[in-house]
């Protein structure tokens, strides 16, 4: 063997130091593999016995085994081991030189004995435990496994829950910051991970000594593989445990994590009712692939050189032992190593002696050499195989007939050397395992005509022999039918001279049918377009009621697209309204235990609901408007503060008046009980004037002695104390959960914390954070964190401890009246003038905003333990929202950055991923945003070009990877999983203003201002077509949904579809006024739509060229896009004039609009995959997302009631102006009576009571007459529908024989009876009944 260089030496010592780094036995095994050669024997000899003591503690046969490397050997290594130059990573100088020490001539004078070296090294090898056998609160029990890093225990958790656990911790001898760095990479990764197949990490910390620990879920199971052949499951029932595990692996990975070490014994099955279920567990070699994901402060990609992971499941990328990186696709090839083992017994390069080879001699194998099928291995019959098939329950060429085909090309593609050939993720190899075991096509293999009909066969046994009988019979049908013709034959010479008569007329018949049809058909779809219009007006006026009828209408008709299941939608996502109220909803506030809510108005009303069904409990009466409520901790209180300086609290069991306080100096401004105390703390409004003790002061004369905020006493309600501070114009304060904090609001938009010690509250600091006067405050449960809203529209967040400022929210156009915190501390909730409620998220910049109220929301509020809020407004009304589901329309600004040049952030592209949940944009400003579709949230934003727009965006149809262009013609190529750039080419000289790709996924068209399309191969980048027939530049080109078709769009005025596989013009499309900017195929290919520069709008059938819609004004000035919806009956554009136009293709009616509220041009628009969700995008970067999923539940759950006040007003106009009949009387009264159940207020009591009085239910009348009067608010703004409430109560009390109340009444309604018109009814009779009736 040819001697080695002192390089190739210094290279091995180098080697093995990055393997101590890995602190495992196992990889240094194979380290002494690789230097088995004569040079290296001393080495070796060093090493191997360093392993030995790295293996634990030393049994009674290890110096035995010690000394049969020979006693010079011995010697050396304990003169290496104890000096300076032993096998330590951190060590400086050279240890070829130590290495190559000669024994004879090492000074052996001092009596060093083997026994003390080994035996320091077994305690310092020995797994950390302290004295107790408990790390914080965990009893460890006994350990169940020892690795390179550190040992795993069985453990028993003793708080705050008591269960069992598996305790990772470090072991003395590897708690160096590199083994301390990699032990704590692995506790992040497992933390990034929430998989039902991974097994989950409970806590982490550090014990005394400075060991880090991380405690997980205790998963008693056994490895894959053995699980398998103990219970000797058949082919398909292993492949069925390897999808979830591909799943779980596929999670990994979108959290930006490679395993790196995926194995059979890296995978548990435990069993869950009898079901087995996959765990992966040991994640000690993962690493991050994502470059803003740290697992340590470490850098974890893998250096230069160093090899990780198990030698028989390696990829061969992992094997390279140069600076190419791993990527996601090395563990698909050991998930296809795993695979292979499952179905064969051994793994593909396991010929014996892989593992006993030299490292170098292992690794060059699992680079050059490629596996043998999966069939192909079966055939060399052993021992081995022989208990292999019995696990099986199969013969060898049983086997070997599953195995060949399907099985072999699954296995193989996902072995394949060259990664690119691989299955690109998981997921993709979960689906093709899916695909075999549902007997379907599988993408690894060649389609043949044979092929797709055997598979055909296996999916439909029953049918296919059905099919069989059924074509004997036809065949028997065919002789019997052709002996009829025959004799037929003559008899139809006769009867075709009639027919063709008879043909003439009903062509001419057909034709008049048709005109009448397209006149009726064009009707149909005007009147849609105004009933959907109709609808999104009542809805966003609040008659929901009316919306919904509409919508029901339609629905039951048949009649709308993907337009009415959009605002089906809306409606079911969106809120229920309490009502009740006859003016301004003030505020409202909700118990800690989330049953019961109120609210309160300038009705002088306090409402009592419950929560669960919405229900009306009970009202309560103030003499003046409430201003703030208050539900004490347990919930048998409700406190209420009025401008009357009066406090009211009710006992919620008795439904009655406990205490009015009061009044004091003050109108009050603020109440809230004391958390943990039996006090309730008010705030009372500065005024220019104010009372003490029977005595008028102003504000100037007392400021500085002023105690706004006091405290009242529940045992006695007497003040027993209050806050010396200035106050504020109006009284705010806010309270932690636990009532240890309390922020209360100062003069100048002062902020003052209080600390309770002892019972009482000491200022503890003060914050003066904004100039803007501050409107709204509130603490978090925690009291960690503050908010604040200020008149200036803005919203802020700090944290307390430091005072930093970590949020600062904008987004309303109107004051900011409320704020407050979610229960978890990520959401903050805020209620504005503008008539919105905007859900804020502390992560990121996401937010949601609720739309619905028709004035000021006055407060907003979590419900607790639910995902809802309370809002209540202005508008007399308060509604519940929820917001734990999807929001049909979301909207994010994804391009408004402000590095951005200014007014560039002009979408110009988006695109869905395939399964709907992610979306691509680019804009103008050069920046690449991917999208959460369901929240909104930016994932990640790519392209660091700003000088460059980015003008076209697509996501493969098999979800591996994104593709992106620039106007400089530029290609970039993304994984879709990592969001890492793959590669980039120069597809043109010119800017590429189009990009899609081809349905298989395997190529990429592009459209140019150089005059050409070109069809690139997205593996190999190189151009296979130019597609060149266009005399100007091509703005647009995409292929038909089954990939037979390109069409393209020019600057010519014309669109070109050509044949995919000829490359070839099928036919040219013109007849355009204009540029066309955008030609697109509707998904079943047979129409064509496209936009020009004008705003033209074209659709022309694609087999005929026949042009079916042509709309010369779509919109005014440019159609940036067009999309088809899913059925091919819609066309959506996209207009400079800021709208969205839904069309209807076989009139073109234009339907509907749709409008995000910014007035700015359009840029792009386009439907996922599935046809549900629709994208647009605008010029100033704002990206929304409408959803029609939630269409199906039309109509189910969209309000608890109907619109009480609303319909009341309708009927109340009705019933004062004109006679009804018994029976409409009747049908009314039903009406009202069910309102009167659930929503009793002045107008449901004012119509139900004259709907009586008509009745002739006099006694019935007077009640509800008498009960509207007791309701009327004080100070209420009569409405024109209000102002005959005085004639009518006259009529009740003249019948209730009270002439003395009649007669006021009446002469209330002499003067107002100018002020409305159309009430001859009310009038007549009236006069009639003081004509005929007498005071008594």
């Amino acid at each position: 063997m040819e001697s080695r260089s002192e390089d190739e030496i210094q290279d091995v010592l180098n080697r093995y130091r990055e393997a101590i780094d890995y602190d495992d036995a196992d990889f240094l095994v194979n380290f002494v593999n690789l230097i088995e050669t004569p040079d290296f024997k001393l080495i070796a000899r060093i090493v191997a016995l360093d392993i030995q003591l790295r293996r634990g503690p030393v049994t009674d046969s290890s110096p035995d085994n010690i000394r049969d490397f020979g006693d010079e050997f011995t010697i050396l290594v304990e003169r290496v081991l104890l000096s300076q130059t032993k096998f330590d990573t951190n060590a400086s100088g050279d240890l070829t030189a130590a290495m190559q020490l000669d024994a004879t001539n090492i000074d052996v004078s001092e009596d060093i004995s083997f026994g003390s070296i080994s035996g320091a090294l077994k305690s310092a090898n020995t797994p950390v435990r302290s004295p107790e056998m408990v790390i914080d609160h965990y009893r460890l029990i006994e350990p169940i496994g020892t690795g390179g890093m550190g040992t795993v225990w069985l453990a028993q958790q003793e708080e705050p829950v008591r269960r069992r656990v598996a305790l990772k911790v470090t072991n003395n001898r590897f708690n160096s910051k590199k083994s301390n760095a990699r032990f704590e990479a692995e506790r992040q990764a497992i933390a990034l991970m929430d998989h039902q197949n991974i097994a989950k990490i409970l806590d982490a910390g550090t014990t005394l000594d400075g060991h880090p620990y991380f405690v997980m879920e205790l998963v008693d199971g056994v490895p894959l593989n053995e699980y398998c052949d103990q219970r000797k499951l058949d082919l398909n029932k292993r492949l069925e445990l390897m999808i979830p595990v591909c799943r779980a692996i596929q999670h990994a990975h979108q959290k930006g994590i490679i395993h790196r070490d995926l194995k059979h014994s890296n995978v548990l099955v435990t069993e869950y009712d009898g079901v087995p279920v996959p765990k992966v567990i040991d994640f000690g070699l993962a690493k991050s692939q994502v470059h803003e994901l740290t697992l340590t402060d470490k850098t974890f990609f893998t250096e230069i050189g160093k090899v990780v992971g198990t030698i028989q499941y390696m990829s061969p990328e992992q094997a390279e032992t140069t600076n190419v990186d791993v990527d996601t696709r090395s563990d698909i090839y050991s998930l296809g190593v795993m695979i292979y083992k499952l179905l064969v017994g051994v793994t593909p390069l396991d010929d014996g002696d892989l593992e006993k080879m030299p490292l170098l001699e292992a690794l060059k194998i699992i680079r050059e050499k490629n596996p043998s099928k999966p069939s192909a291995k079966v055939q060399s019959v052993s021992e081995y195989d022989a208990e292999a098939l019995a696990n099986r329950n199969c013969r060898a060429d049983e086997l070997t007939s599953q195995l060949s085909g399907d099985l072999d090309c699954i296995v193989m593609k996902a072995l394949e050397s060259d990664r690119k050939h691989r299955y690109q993720t998981a997921n993709a190899l979960a689906a093709e395992l899916t695909r075999y075991l549902n007997n379907e096509k599988i993408l690894a293999r060649p389609h043949s005509t044979i092929y797709s009909l055997r598979k055909f066969v296996k999916r439909n046994r029953g049918l296919v022999a059905s099919i069989s009988s059924f074509v004997a019979l036809l065949i028997i049908g065919i002789i019997a039918t052709s002996m009829a013709y025959i004799w037929a034959l003559n008899e139809g010479a006769t009867a075709r001279l009639a027919a063709e008569k008879s043909e003439r007329a009903s062509v001419a018949l057909k034709k008049a049918n048709s005109d009448l049809d397209n006149t009726q058909q064009s009707l149909r779809s005007r009147l849609l377009s105004v009933q959907l219009n109709l609808a999104w007006n009542h809805w966003k006026m609040g008659a929901a009621t009316d919306a919904i009828d509409i919508l029901n209408q339609l629905s039951q008709n048949g009649e709308g697209g993907w337009e009415v299941d959009y605002l089906w939608s809306e409606f079911n996502s969106s809120q229920t309204t309490l009502y009740g109220h006859a003016d301004a909803v003030e505020t409202s506030t909700v118990s800690r235990d989330g049953k019961w809510l109120a609210t309160s108005g300038r009705d002088n009303c306090v409402y009592l609901w419950q929560v669960e069904g919405h229900k009306k409990i009970c009202q309560f009466r103030t003499t003046e408007t409430p201003s703030c409520l208050s539900f004490s901790a347990d919930g048998a209180r409700l406190a209420c503060g009025d401008v009357d300086n009066k406090i009211y609290i009710w006992d919620l069991a008795t439904q009655t008046i406990e205490k009015i306080c009061g009044p004091y100096a003050s109108d009050i401004g603020a109440m809230e009980f004391c958390p943990g105390t039996d006090l309730l703390l008010f705030g009372m409004n500065v005024k220019d004037t104010f009372k003490t003790n029977g005595r008028v002061f102003t504000l100037k004369e007392h400021s500085d002695k002023r105690l706004p905020y006091q405290f009242i006493s529940l045992n006695d309600f007497k003040l027993v104390d209050a806050l010396p501070v200035p106050a504020a114009d109006e009284a705010l304060f806010s309270f932690s959960y636990d009532g240890e904090l309390l922020a209360t609001a100062g003069i100048e938009g002062k902020i003052y914390i209080w600390k309770r010690e002892n019972g009482k509250y000491r200022l503890d600091t003060t914050h003066d954070h904004s100039n803007a006067e501050l409107t709204a405050m509130s603490l978090s449960p925690t009291g960690r964190l503050m908010t604040c809203g200020y008149s200036d529209q803005s919203v802020l967040v700090w944290e307390l401890e430091n005072d930093k400022l970590i949020k600062s929210f904008s987004g309303h156009n109107g004051a900011v009246r409320s704020v407050c915190f979610s229960e978890n501390e990520e959401l903050v909730l805020s209620g504005s003038d503008d008539n919105t409620a905007i859900l804020w998220y502390l992560e990121g910049d996401r937010n949601r905003q609720f739309q619905g109220h028709l004035s000021s929301v006055t407060n907003a509020i979590f419900l607790p333990n639910r995902s809802e809020i309370l809002t209540s407004s202005l508008d007399h009304t308060a509604k519940i929202w929820s917001f734990d589901k999807n929001s049909n329309t979301v909207s994010v600004d994804a391009h408004a950055y402000e590095e951005s040049p200014q007014n560039s952030h002009v979408v110009w592209a988006a695109d869905f991923s395939p399964d709907g949940n992610r979306l691509v944009s680019v804009s103008e400003d050069g920046t690449i945003a991917i999208l959460d579709c369901k929240t909104g949230a930016i994932i990640k934003t790519m392209g660091d070009n700003l000088d460059v727009p980015a003008i076209g965006a697509a996501y493969a149809p098999d979800g591996s990877v994104i593709a992106t262009a620039n106007e400089d013609g530029m290609v970039s190529i993304w994984a879709a999983g990592d969001l890492s750039l793959q590669r980039e080419f120069q597809a043109h000289e010119a800017a590429i203003w189009d990009l899609n790709f081809s349905p298989d996924s395997q190529h990429i068209i592009t459209a140019s201002a150089d005059g050409s399309a070109r069809i690139f191969d997205l593996e190999t980048k190189s151009q296979i077509a130019i597609l060149s027939d266009h005399e100007d530049e091509v703005s647009s080109a995409s292929y038909s949904s089954d990939g037979s078709m390109i069409v393209t769009s020019s600057d010519d005025h014309s669109s070109k579809i050509w044949d995919a596989k000829t490359k070839k013009v099928i036919r040219t499309l013109a007849g355009s006024k204009s540029e066309i900017w955008q030609a697109v195929f509707s998904d079943q290919g047979h129409l064509v739509g496209a936009s020009t520069y004008t705003g033209e709008l074209w659709v022309w059938e694609t087999a005929t060229g026949n042009r079916i819609l042509s709309v010369d004004e779509a919109h005014s000035g440019q159609i940036g896009s067009l999309a088809f919806s899913k059925d091919g009956t819609r066309l959506i554009t996209a207009g400079d004039d800021a709208s969205l136009r839904i069309w209807d293709i076989e009139t073109g009616v234009n339907l509907f609009e749709l409008l995000d509220g910014t007035n700015v041009e359009f840029g792009h628009v386009s439907f996922s995959d599935d046809g549900k969700k629709l994208v647009s995008g605008n010029q100033f970067g704002l990206i929304t997302v409408r959803d029609s999923s939630n269409a199906g539940a039309r109509g189910v759950g969209i309000l608890s009631s109907a619109n009480v006040e609303l319909e009341v007003l309708k009927m109340l106009k009705v019933v004062q102006r004109k006679y009804l009949t018994e029976s409409e009387l009747n049908s009314m009264l039903e009406t009202c009576m069910k309102y009167q159940a659930t929503f009793p207020s002045f107008r449901t009591n004012l119509i139900t009571g004259i709907i009586q009085l008509q009745l002739g239910n006099h006694e019935e009348a007077v009640q509800f007459l008498l009960e509207s009067d007791r309701l009327e608010p004080l100070n209420y703004g009569y409405d024109d529908q209000d102002l005959a409430i005085e004639g009518w109560l006259a009529l009740a009390y003249m019948l209730h024989g009270d002439f003395s109340e009649a007669e006021k009444h009446c002469a209330e309604f002499d003067e107002r009876s100018e002020e409305f018109k159309n009430i001859e009814f009310l009038t007549s009779e009236i006069e009639r009944l003081l004509s005929t009736q007498k005071p008594k």
